[in-house]
C-alpha cells in the first residue's frame, strides 16, 4: 500500500517489502520488521504501557494475521495497553480492492468456494469463537433454494461480504488492554525511529499525519505497476497513433476496460487471471452471455457492444494451467521448508536473524520445486524415486532432470510447431 509521497509533508518515501501470509490462514509465532521482533509470547517487560502495532493493508492476508495475532493476545493477556492501527485504501476493511463488495457478479474467484474460510486456525482459539465457513454463512445468508454443493465459483464480490462481516466480528471481541484504530488511505513512508517507525500517512480527503508504531506488518497485496522497458515502447507506440491506447493496468476492470470502445481490436499481454477479469469486462460487461449447448460446447451470445476482436499473447502463448480439481484437502508434509531447517540456521545466523532472500528463500524454493513435480508426476514412478530423496537436494535434482529429459524425448514436435491444426479436421 505504499504509494506516491505527500506533497505537503515533502517527503520522499521507500519502497518496502511484501511479508506475505498463506491464504487460508496464518499461524503467527513473531513478527519482525528489520532488526525489531515481537513475540508470541511477550513478557511484560518488552511491552511498553503505550506499545503500538500497524498492519499496512488489511485485504485478506491482513485480516487472517489481525485475526490470529489476537487469538494469540486473547491466549497470553498482555500486561500493558496495546494499540494496534489498521490502515488500507478503502473502508472495506478484510475485503481489498480485489474483493470490493461492489464490483461486477461476473467477476468471480479463482478457487472454489468450499475451499473458503476465513476460522481455519484454531489454535489458539479465535477471540469471537470460530465464526462460519464460507458455505455455512452463505446457506445462513442467503438461503438459496438449492444448498452449494462447496464446488461451485462465485463472485468476488460476496466472498468481500463474507470477509467483511469476517472482520467485523472480530472487531466486537477484542481481548482485554486492546484497542484498534481504522485508517482509510495510504501510508506512502516508513522511517526507523530510535523506537519504532513513524509512518506518514495520508487520509482519503489528501490530509498528511504522521503515525508512530513499534511493530509494522506489511501486507500490502500487490504493488503498483512500474513501467519497463516494454511497457514503455507500448506508451511510445500509442504516442504515435492517434487511434491507439495503452493501459497499463487491469483494475479495476470496469474503469479501465471502459476506455475500449466496441468494436476495437484489443491485445493483451498475459494469458493468466488478469485476463480471464479484462476478458469477462469485455464481454458480459458489454452485454454478452456464455452458455452451453445441450451437447456440453460452451458458446457465446454477444450483446453488440465486444470489441472487434481480444488477441491474448504471452511468452509460452498458452493460458495458465488451471489449478487440479483433486489436490489433497489436507497440507502436505513439509520436506525442506521445516522448523527444523529454520532453526539450524538461524542458530548459524549472526544475533539470530534470518535473512529472508539469502536464508529463507532458497528453502521456499526447494520446497515450492519438490511439491510441484510430486504433483505433476502423478502416481508414476518418477514420483516414488522423488519421494525417496528426503531432504537430499542432489537427488532430488537427479531425479526430476532424468523426468524432464523422458518427457522432452516424447515431446510432439511436429505437432506443438502447429497448434492451431494438430487434431482438427
Amino acid at each position: 500500500m505504499l504509494g506516491q509521497g505527500c506533497n505537503s509533508c515533502k517527503r520522499y518515501y521507500l519502497n518496502a517489502s511484501l511479508l506475505a501470509f498463506p491464504i487460508m490462514g496464518v499461524n503467527i509465532t513473531s513478527l519482525t520488521f528489520e532488526d525489531h521482533e515481537l513475540t508470541a509470547e511477550p513478557a511484560p517487560k518488552e511491552i511498553n504501557p503505550a506499545h503500538s502495532v500497524a498492519i499496512i493493508g488489511v485485504g485478506p492476508k491482513g485480516l487472517y494475521c489481525l485475526e490470529r495475532l489476537l487469538a494469540e493476545f486473547k491466549a497470553r493477556p498482555l500486561g500493558y495497553p496495546l494499540h494496534i492501527h489498521l490502515f488500507n485504501r478503502s473502508a472495506n476493511f478484510g475485503a481489498s480492492p480485489i474483493y470490493d463488495p461492489g464490483q461486477p457478479e461476473y467477476i468471480i474467484v479463482n478457487l472454489s468456494v468450499g475451499e473458503i474460510d476465513l476460522w481455519t486456525e484454531e489454535n489458539p482459539p479465535g477471540v469471537g469463537g470460530r465464526g462460519p465457513n464460507f458455505l455455512t454463512w452463505y446457506q445462513e445468508t442467503f438461503q438459496p433454494h438449492k444448498p452449494l454443493t462447496g464446488h461451485e465459483y462465485l463472485s468476488r464480490a460476496v466472498v468481500g461480504r463474507y470477509l467483511i462481516e469476517g472482520f467485523h466480528r472480530i472487531l466486537n471481541h477484542l481481548p482485554p488492554n486492546v484497542t484498534l484504530s481504522r485508517h482509510v488511505g495510504e501510508v506512502v513512508d516508513i522511517q526507523p525511529q530510535a523506537r519504532g517507525y513513524q509512518l506518514e500517512f495520508v487520509d482519503e480527503n489528501g490530509h498528511c499525519e504522521e503515525i508512530a508504531a513499534d511493530k509494522v506488518l506489511l501486507s500490502t497485496g500487490h504493488s503498483r505497476i512500474v513501467a519497463g522497458a516494454e511497457e514503455k515502447r507500448y506508451q511510445v507506440f500509442a504516442s504515435r497513433h492517434s487511434k491507439a491506447a495503452f493501459i497499463p493496468f487491469v483494475y479495476p476492470v470496469g474503469a479501465t476496460m471502459g476506455q475500449i470502445p466496441a468494436g476495437a481490436r484489443v491485445a493483451m499481454r498475459g494469458i493468466g487471471l488478469t485476463f480471464i477479469d479484462a476478458a469477462l469486462e469485455l464481454t458480459e460487461g458489454r452485454g454478452g452471455r456464455f452458455h452451453r449447448a445441450p451437447d456440453g460446447l460452451l458458446l457465446y451470445e454477444a450483446g453488440g457492444r465486444e470489441p472487434q476482436s481480444i488477441i491474448p499473447f504471452s511468452r509460452t502463448g498458452l493460458p495458465m494451467a488451471p489449478k487440479a480439481f483433486d489436490l489433497p484437502l489436507v497440507d502436505r508434509p513439509l520436506t525442506f521448508f521445516t522448523h527444523s531447517a529454520l532453526a539450524g540456521l538461524r542458530k548459524q545466523a549472526s544475533h539470530g536473524k534470518l535473512d529472508l532472500e539469502n536464508d529463507v528463500w532458497p528453502l521456499f524454493e526447494l520446497e515450492t520445486e519438490l511439491q510441484y513435480y510430486l504433483v505433476v508426476m502423478g502416481n508414476s514412478g518418477e514420483r516414488k524415486q522423488l519421494e525417496s530423496c528426503g531432504n537430499n537436494e542432489e537427488a532430488m535434482r537427479r531425479v526430476i532432470d532424468s523426468y524432464l529429459h523422458a518427457l522432452a524425448a516424447d515431446w510432439p514436435v511436429a505437432a506443438s510447431k502447429q497448434p492451431h491444426t494438430s487434431g482438427t479436421k
